[in-house]
C-alpha cells in the first residue's frame, strides 16, 4: 500500500497573494471625508475669545459694509 495521493493541478500551482495594505497610496474617499469632518469639528469646537475675534480689522470692515447696506435698504425712496 504504497499509493501516493496526487493533488489536483489547481492545488499544485504557486500563486502569489498580494496584501492590499502594503500598497503605498490607496485613494479612499470615505477616509478623506472622515478626515475632513474631523478637522471641521475640531475647528468648530476650539475655544475662541469672542472679544478678540470682534476686534479684528477684516471683521470690522465686513460689519461696516453690512450696516451701510442695511441702512441704505431701510430708507424709503421718495
Amino acid at each position: 500500500m504504497n499509493a501516493s495521493i496526487e493533488l489536483p493541478n489547481w492545488l499544485q500551482q504557486n500563486q502569489s497573494v498580494t496584501n492590499p495594505s502594503t500598497k503605498k497610496h490607496v485613494y479612499n474617499p470615505l477616509n478623506k471625508n472622515l478626515g475632513w469632518l474631523q478637522h471641521l469639528l475640531t475647528q468648530l469646537n476650539a475655544p475662541q475669545n469672542i472679544h478678540q475675534t470682534q476686534q479684528q480689522p477684516w471683521l470690522q470692515v465686513v460689519n461696516l459694509g453690512i450696516m451701510i447696506l442695511l441702512l441704505s435698504l431701510a430708507q424709503k425712496p421718495y
